[in-house]
């Protein structure tokens, strides 16, 4: 009898570890996820003074982040670009008065950092399972 409940307690011991540790590997996935897969990037506005260098950097449907030189800020997809404004839906923002630019893109890092961080859930998981 002793010994059935010392291996329930055993039992119940490893459940509540498993359980702790689910939470603790869903909750950084959680803010893996948060992240995602994608970064701001800066473009150089020392060189990007003009349309034509602008466009090389740039096109309809980036996400961008823009500091005017007022120190106005602004997020907003990119509908329109011209030879004196960047353009959204409701934001016009003229090149001239554009003091920083950074476009949103692509992060290997981070994709793979999302793609590790649920490999190795499953692999713990299945770990505490299978024991």
């Amino acid at each position: 009898m002793l010994i059935l409940v010392r291996q329930h307690r055993a039992i119940l011991s490893r459940k509540a570890i498993m359980m702790n540790l689910s939470k603790i590997l869903l909750t950084i996935l959680f803010v893996l996820f948060l992240g995602g897969c994608s970064s701001m990037k800066a473009i150089d506005t020392v060189h990007v003074n003009s349309h034509n260098e602008l466009i090389k950097h740039l096109e309809v449907g980036d996400e961008v982040y823009i500091v005017t030189k007022q120190g106005k800020k602004h997020e907003f997809i990119v509908k329109t670009i011209n030879s004196e404004v960047v353009a959204g839906d409701d934001i016009k923002v003229s090149i001239t008065e554009i003091e920083k630019i950074n476009k949103k893109g692509f992060s290997w890092l981070k994709t793979g950092g999302l793609v590790l961080g649920i490999i190795s859930i499953v692999v713990v998981s299945c770990c505490f399972i299978v024991s």
